[in-house]
C-alpha cells in the first residue's frame, strides 16, 4: 500500500522521476504553461538554495562561538590550578613556622597560666573583703537584686571557709546586712501599694535568701486576692450603675481582672515552680504538687466569682430589671461580647492548664446565654401567637365591609363575619412561619464563622439541638398544639369564655396545615441552617412524625368540638321551640315555623364557614324516589284524614306497621357525636345529626293534638327539602325525620296527617 501511494509526478516525493514528469507536461500543457512552470521551479530552487546558505552561516557562527568558549575555559582552569599549588605551598610554610613558635614559647606559657590563676584568686579574695561594704551600698541604692546576686556568688565560699578566722568577720557582717535586707523585702512584700513587679521581685529575692516557699506562697496569693477583689468590686459597681454596654463591660473585665489574674499565675509559676528546678529541695515532686494545688484552688475561686459577674451582666442584657424576659434582646452586640469573653479565655487557656474546668465553665456561660436567647425568642413567639389569636377573634367579630355582596361573603366563607376565614387562616399561618424563620435567622448570629465558640462541637450540639430545634422550633409547635387543645375543654383554663366556633374551625385547619407542610418546612430549615444531622442524633430529637401526629389529633379534637358546638347551638334553638309550644291545642298549620327557617339558615352559614376552609368531600350517590319513600311516613301507611289507634287489630294494619319497625332494626345505629372527617359534607352531617337527634328527643317528651302532629309533619317535610343537600348520605336525614314524625304519631291523641300536596304547598310558601 505504501508503494501505491508513491507518485513519479510528485516533485516533493521520494519516487519523483524528472523524465516522466517532463513528458507529462509536454502532453498536457501548452508552451506558455510549460514556460510558467519552468519559472516557478527556478524560483523555488533559488529560494531553497538561499535558505540552505542561511542555515550554513548560522551553524558556522555557533561553531566558532563554542570553540572560543572552550578555549577560554581551558585558560581559566590552568590559572586556577597554578593558584591552588601556590596556596598549598603557603599553608605548608605556615605550619612549619607555627611549630617553631610553639616550641619556643612552651616554658613561658606555663608561667603565664600560673600567674593568671594567682591573679584570679586574688580578685576573689578582694571581692570577699569588699563584700560587706558593697552590700550596704547596693541596699542603700535600692538595688536589692544586685545585692542578692553578689552575696550568692560568695555564699558557697563563706559557708566552706567560715571557720577560718579571717573569714568569720566577713561572714558575720554579711549575715547582719542580709537580715536587714530581708526585713526591707518583707515590708515591700506586705505593702498594699506595691506593684506587681515589686511584689514579684520581693518574693524571688526572699526565696533566693532561703525563706520557706510555703509561707511565701500563702502570702503571695493573699496579697493577690486583695488586688483581684478590688477588680471584682469595680465590676460590681459598673454592673449596678448599668452605664456601660456589654462589650465595654467585658473589655473592662478582660483588661482588669483577667490581666491581673494572668499576671499572678505567670508570676507564681515563674517564682515557685519554674525557678525551683535548679534547687533539689524545692524541686521535689511533693512540693511542686502542693504548689500547683494551692494555685488551682486560688484560680478556681476567683474565676468562679468572675463568671458570676459576667453571667449577671449577660442576663441583664437579655432581660429587664425585674428579671423577666421581654423578648429577644442583645442580638449582635451580645454575640460579639460573648465572643470576646470566650476568645480571651482561650488565649489564657495554656496559662491555666492546671485548671481544666475553666474552659468548660466559660463555655457554660456562653451556652447559658445562647439557651436564654432561644427562650427569649420562644416567649416572643408565644406572645405573637397569642396576639395573632386575638386578631383572629377581632376579625371574626368585625362588621362586614360596606359594599360587599352577601352572596360573595357566603362564597368566601364570610357569612356574617367581616373577614374571610381563609384570609384569617392564611394570615395566621404566614405570621407563624415568618416569625419562626425570623427567630432562626437571629439565632444564626451565634454560629458565625469568625466566632471563637461558633464551631466548637460541644457548643453546636447543645445550642443547635437542645436550644434551637427542640427548645425553640419544637417548643413553639407544641405550644401551638397545647393552646389549641386547651380550647377544646368544656371550660377553658383561667375561666375564659368559650371560644367562638369559627375560631375552632380556623385552628383545626391551622393544625392540619401545620401537620401537612409547615412542620416539615420549619424543622427542615432549622436542621439545614444549624447543620443538625437528624440521622446521627435521632435518639435525642423529637421526630417530625410525632409532632405532625399530635397536630392531626388536635385538629380532629377542634373539628369535633366545632361540630358539637354548632350542633348544640341549633339543638338549643329547636329544644326551646318544642318545649315552649302547646302542641295539644295548636292551630291548624298554615306555614312553616320560623325556627325551621332559622335552622336552615344556620346550617347554610355553617356550610359557608366550613366550605371556605375544607374541601367538599364525597357524597353517597342518591337513590331513586322509591328507595327514598322506604324511609318516609307517607299516605300509603297512614291515609290522610284516617283515624288510627295503636291497638288496631286489622292484619293489614299490623303488617304495614311492622315494615318500618323491621327497617329500623336493621338500619345502622346513628351516633350523633361520632368523629367528623376533614371535609365539608362530613362536618355538616355531624351538625345535622346532633340537631335532628335533639329534635327527636324533644318530640318524644311532648304530647300532640291533631294540628300539633300536622305542624311537625310540615316542619319535617321542610327540613327534608332543604337540608338533604348538605349531608353526605341523605338516607340518614330521611331516617331521622321519619323517626321524628313516627314519634310524634305515637305521642299524638288524634292521629290524622295532612295531604302530601298540601304539605308541599305550605313548604313552598315558607
Amino acid at each position: 500500500m505504501a508503494d501505491a501511494n508513491i507518485s513519479p509526478y510528485d516533485i516533493d516525493g521520494q519516487g519523483f522521476k524528472p523524465d516522466d514528469y517532463f513528458q507529462k507536461l509536454l502532453k498536457e500543457c501548452s508552451l506558455k504553461q510549460i514556460m510558467d512552470k519552468e519559472n516557478e521551479i527556478i524560483k523555488d530552487t533559488q529560494a531553497l538554495h538561499s535558505e540552505m546558505q542561511t542555515l550554513v552561516y548560522e551553524n558556522y557562527n555557533k561553531f566558532i562561538l563554542a570553540t572560543d568558549t572552550i578555549r577560554k575555559m581551558k585558560s581559566d582552569f590552568k590559572q586556577m590550578e597554578d593558584e591552588m599549588e601556590l596556596l598549598a605551598a603557603n599553608m605548608e610554610s605556615i605550619t612549619v613556622f607555627s611549630e617553631q613558635i610553639s616550641s619556643t614559647l612552651q616554658d613561658t606559657r606555663q608561667k603565664i597560666t600560673k600567674l593568671s590563676g594567682v591573679h584570679s584568686l586574688l580578685k576573689k579574695l578582694q571581692f570577699l573583703f569588699r563584700l560587706p561594704s558593697q552590700l550596704k551600698t547596693k541596699i542603700e541604692e535600692g538595688n536589692y537584686s544586685q545585692a542578692v546576686r553578689d552575696y550568692t556568688r560568695a555564699q558557697r565560699v563563706l559557708e566552706a571557709y567560715g571557720d577560718t578566722p579571717s573569714f568569720q568577720g566577713i561572714q558575720k557582717d554579711c549575715h547582719d546586712i542580709l537580715e536587714e535586707l530581708r526585713e526591707k523585702l518583707r515590708a515591700q512584700f506586705n505593702s498594699r501599694e506595691a506593684s506587681a513587679r515589686e511584689l514579684t521581685e520581693s518574693v524571688e529575692l526572699l526565696l533566693r535568701l532561703g525563706e520557706p516557699s510555703e509561707v511565701l506562697r500563702s502570702k503571695f496569693l493573699s496579697h493577690a486576692t486583695l488586688r483581684l477583689h478590688d477588680q471584682l468590686s469595680l465590676l460590681h459597681q459598673r454592673l449596678d450603675l448599668g452605664d456601660q454596654d456589654i462589650i465595654e463591660f467585658v473589655d473592662m473585665g478582660s483588661s482588669g481582672f483577667l490581666s491581673d489574674i494572668c499576671l499572678v499565675v505567670a508570676s507564681y509559676n515563674d517564682i515557685f515552680l519554674h525557678k525551683s528546678k535548679g534547687d533539689a529541695e524545692n524541686n521535689s515532686e511533693s512540693k511542686n504538687a502542693a504548689a500547683m494545688l494551692q494555685l488551682g484552688a486560688f484560680v478556681r475561686e476567683h474565676m468562679e466569682s468572675y463568671f458570676l459577674v459576667i453571667q449577671k451582666r449577660v442576663k441583664l442584657e437579655q432581660m429587664d430589671n425585674d428579671g423577666a424576659t421581654v423578648g429577644p434582646r442583645g442580638g449582635a452586640l451580645l454575640v460579639r461580647a460573648l465572643d470576646r469573653f470566650h476568645r480571651r479565655l482561650q488565649a489564657i487557656d495554656t496559662l491555666f492548664a492546671l485548671e481544666k474546668d475553666l474552659a468548660r465553665s466559660g463555655m457554660e456561660v456562653v451556652l447559658e446565654a445562647g439557651h436564654r436567647q432561644c427562650s427569649s425568642h420562644l416567649e416572643a413567639l408565644k406572645t405573637h401567637f397569642r396576639e395573632a389569636l386575638t386578631q383572629v377573634r377581632l376579625g371574626l367579630v368585625a362588621p362586614p365591609s360596606p359594599g360587599i355582596v352577601s352572596e360573595e361573603n357566603s362564597q368566601h366563607g364570610t357569612g356574617m363575619l367581616g373577614i374571610s376565614l381563609q384570609d384569617l387562616l392564611t394570615s395566621l399561618i404566614s405570621s407563624i412561619v415568618g416569625k419562626t424563620r425570623s427567630a432562626l435567622q437571629d439565632l444564626l448570629a451565634f454560629l458565625q464563622a469568625d466566632l471563637s465558640f461558633g464551631l466548637k462541637p460541644g457548643f453546636r450540639e447543645s445550642f443547635c439541638i437542645k436550644g434551637v430545634r427542640e427548645g425553640l422550633v419544637v417548643g413553639f409547635l407544641e405550644h401551638i398544639s397545647s393552646v389549641s387543645a386547651s380550647l377544646c375543654a368544656a371550660q377553658p383554663k383561667g375561666g375564659n369564655p368559650l371560644p367562638p366556633p369559627p375560631l375552632l374551625l380556623i385552628l383545626s385547619k391551622l393544625c392540619l396545615e401545620l401537620a401537612g407542610s409547615s412542620v416539615h418546612v420549619l424543622m427542615s430549615e432549622a436542621e439545614e441552617f444549624f447543620a443538625i444531622d437528624g440521622k446521627v442524633t435521632s435518639e435525642n430529637l423529637t421526630s417530625e412524625a410525632d409532632v405532625c401526629n399530635k397536630f392531626r389529633s388536635v385538629a380532629q379534637q377542634l373539628l369535633n368540638n366545632y361540630v358539637r358546638s354548632q350542633g348544640l347551638a341549633i339543638s338549643q334553638m329547636l329544644r326551646k321551640s318544642v318545649e315552649t309550644r302547646d302542641w295539644l291545642h295548636s292551630l291548624e298549620p298554615r306555614t312553616v315555623r320560623a325556627v325551621m327557617k332559622r335552622v336552615v339558615e344556620d346550617v347554610a352559614n355553617v356550610e359557608a364557614q366550613v366550605g371556605a376552609l375544607y374541601e367538599e368531600g364525597q357524597r353517597t350517590k342518591r337513590g331513586s324516589d322509591s328507595s327514598r319513600r322506604t324511609y318516609s311516613v307517607g299516605a300509603g301507611r297512614l291515609r290522610p284524614g284516617a283515624r288510627t289507634t295503636p291497638w288496631s287489630g286489622a292484619p293489614s294494619q299490623l303488617d304495614s306497621s311492622l315494615a318500618p319497625n323491621l327497617q329500623r332494626l336493621f338500619y345502622k345505629r346513628v351516633d350523633a357525636f361520632s368523629p367528623a372527617e376533614f371535609s365539608k359534607v362530613s362536618v355538616l352531617t355531624g351538625v345535622i345529626k346532633i340537631s335532628l337527634e335533639t329534635f327527636l328527643e324533644c318530640v318524644r317528651l311532648r304530647t300532640f293534638g291533631r294540628y300539633g302532629l300536622q305542624q311537625i309533619q310540615v316542619d319535617a317535610r321542610y327540613l327534608e327539602l332543604y337540608i338533604c343537600r348538605f349531608v353526605e348520605d341523605e338516607r340518614l336525614v330521611y331516617f331521622l325525620l321519619d323517626e321524628i314524625l313516627r314519634s310524634a304519631i305515637h305521642r299524638c291523641l288524634d292521629h290524622v296527617l295532612m295531604e302530601p300536596s298540601v304539605v308541599d304547598s305550605i313548604c313552598e310558601r315558607g
